[in-house]
């Protein structure tokens, strides 16, 4: 543990150091060269590099490599162009294919005689980012309502936990029950969480009401 401890620090410093040091200004000289979207090209294969690197290197999933290099890309001058390029192909065919491919490697007839275990799984999705997320804008002066509502807004699982479970699903850790378990718990927190968000802005609050004054408007213009 200790070992797998130092791989990630050095990794995720090493990493980000350089991906923040050369990222921008390769792609830069990417975009001189008189090839076809060469940048997408270049940000495609980087985050690949980036997500094996993560992996082999630094004994994480390889999702935390990609989501570091985005990290360093979200403020780069070129963002309008990766988020323009990237979206149609995530939205168009990435996204869709994984969600798919997530679905064939559930079977919810797995769910028979499992039924107490999903609920118990699902009470503790729901609470703990109840309690965890809701105390720690409490901690942050944002008031009881306000943190329920940040609290109700993070119930929601998606794309990582979908991940985590086609990984599991992938080498053998989950069987059939557990993958059924995991996705209808992610489907359930995505549809529960617009209809709890409601409840929750029907609570009022102070900061609701220095929303509507002038004071508040003028500060949103300024």
């Amino acid at each position: 543990m200790t070992l797998i401890a130092i791989c990630v620090g050095i990794f995720f410093v090493g990493a980000y150091a350089v991906a923040q040091r050369w990222a921008e200004p390769f792609m830069r000289l990417v975009r001189k060269l008189d090839v076809n979207e060469a940048v997408t090209s270049c940000v495609l294969a980087l985050v690949l590099l980036y997500a094996v690197s993560a992996e082999w290197l630094g004994s994480v999933a390889g999702i935390t490599g990609a989501y570091l290099l985005g990290y360093v890309f979200a403020g780069a001058r070129l963002k309008p162009l990766i988020d323009r390029t990237f979206y149609a192909i995530g939205h168009g065919l990435l996204i869709p294919l994984f969600f798919v491919s997530i679905g064939l490697s559930s079977n919810f007839r797995a769910l028979n005689g499992n039924w107490w275990l999903l609920v118990v799984i699902f009470a503790v999705a729901v609470v703990s980012k109840l309690i965890g997320c809701g105390t720690a804008a409490l901690a942050m002066g944002m008031g009881a309502v306000r943190s329920l509502r940040i609290g109700c807004g993070m119930i929601s699982r998606g794309e990582v936990g979908l991940i985590v479970t086609a990984m599991g699903a992938s080498t053998g850790i989950f069987p059939e029950p557990e993958v059924a378990i995991m996705v209808t718990v992610v489907l359930l927190t995505t549809l529960i969480t617009p209809l709890i968000m409601r409840g929750a802005f029907l609570l009022k609050c102070g900061y609701d009401e220095d929303k509507d004054t002038p004071e508040y408007a003028l500060q949103i213009e300024t």
